[in-house]
């Protein structure tokens, strides 16, 4: 029997390798003979790098750059040499987690210090870019990052601006004679797992820019910003960026650079599982048991157990699901798993299972593959 453990994190408890580990040893206990295979799983949101530097045996590359608010800062991204790509999160360099409360500035905040990064990825021998673009301080639409790959955002006397959000209602011409060319030989790809556009009640200011301190007037202003930066692109790249799925996510990173670069937004669980070979791998598995934190709505709108689950459907293959907790509200819309495994119950709190994720997870995969031969001998009776 060949099992593929493919588990996503357990958010505060355990990462998806920790969880592959733990979910592999019950296994194995439970029946020795088994072919177990662990592929740890992510969507682009926590352990989004870790698991892709464990399957494609990546580096990391440190470099000090420009943060949110001008400040240096160590920052860090992957490169895998053996797939000539990189991965670059725009939290390393202008996340809201660099700054303290007291500090957030939207208005001031820039994505600068991330097109560092890119310039410093685009040094290295790569054909395949990715921008992960979580947990930003930003609102500048990209300027910040653009400007660091030579791009100059003009007002009407010709002067260059400051990038930064306070100066996307300046923009009166984008230059984009001086641009780090190497940035259009290689793909790029945007981890985006938000469908918010970039302007209105549910795009960047409205929804976004209120987590990074802004307050009523800001959203306003920002909100101005932006779709004078959006009628700028149009004029000047003939592109519309208002509606793009995706484009508000991180302050309008997402249209701004599928407009200046022709980027890519893409679901980071489909991504993840495409760089990772994992339908390629699972084709001839016997059984897929996958975890997730919390299993409710949103696991089915593009979780990575979820998509994967899908793709283990396409060769007929049962899939199995652990998760710390299940809303049971929502298990008529999981159907794709085959059975559903919780670490809580009326006897275990979530605040035990979080701090003893390890063992309980260890003892339901040994559970679950007792219940399989369970139900292979009563199917053989």
């Amino acid at each position: 029997m060949k099992v593929i453990i493919a588990p996503n994190a357990l958010k505060d408890s355990l990462s998806a390798i920790e969880a592959a580990q733990v979910i592999k040893a019950g296994i194995v206990k439970a029946d020795p003979k088994v072919e177990a295979v662990s592929i740890p799983i992510a969507d682009g949101g926590d352990g989004f790098l870790q698991v892709l530097k464990h399957a494609l045996n990546g580096e990391w590359k440190t470099i000090e750059v420009q943060g949110p608010l001008g400040k240096t800062v160590q920052a860090a991204f992957l490169y895998c040499p053996r797939k000539k790509l990189a991965i670059v999160e725009l939290a390393s360099a202008a996340g809201l987690a660099l700054l303290d409360e007291c500090e957030y500035d939207i208005r001031e905040a820039s994505t600068f210090g991330v097109g560092q990064l890119i310039n410093a990825a685009l040094e290295l021998d790569i054909n395949h870019l990715i921008l992960g673009i979580g947990g930003s301080a930003t609102n500048d639409g990209a300027m910040g990052l653009a400007a660091a790959l030579g791009i100059r955002f003009l007002d009407k006397n010709r002067k260059e601006l400051k990038s930064s959000a306070n100066n996307l209602i300046n923009i009166a011409d984008i230059d984009i004679s001086r641009v780090n060319e190497k940035i259009t030989s290689v793909k790029f790809d945007i981890v985006c797992d938000v469908t918010n556009p970039l302007l209105g009640e549910h795009g960047a200011a409205a929804v976004f820019a209120p987590q990074k301190g802004a307050d009523s007037e800001d959203v306003i202003f920002l909100e101005k910003g932006l779709s004078h930066f959006a009628d700028i692109i149009q004029m000047s790249h003939h592109i519309d960026i208002r509606n793009i799925e995706g484009g508000g996510a991180a302050g309008g990173v997402g249209a701004g650079l599928n407009a200046l670069f022709n980027a890519n937004l893409c679901k980071g669980s489909e991504l993840v599982l495409d760089l990772l070979s994992f339908e390629t791998l699972i084709q001839d598995a016997n059984l897929l048991i996958t975890s997730e934190g919390k299993l409710d709505l949103q696991t089915a709108f593009g979780k990575a157990p979820y998509v994967a689950a899908k793709i283990a459907k396409k060769y007929d293959i049962p899939v199995y699901i652990i998760a710390g907790q299940v809303d049971k509200d929502y298990q008529d819309k999981l159907s794709v798993f085959d059975a559903i495994y919780t670490l809580t119950s009326n006897d275990i709190s979530s605040e035990y299972a979080i701090k003893h994720a390890a063992e309980l997870m260890e003892k339901t995969a040994d559970q679950l593959m007792f219940d399989i031969r369970n139900k292979k001998n009563k199917d053989n009776d």
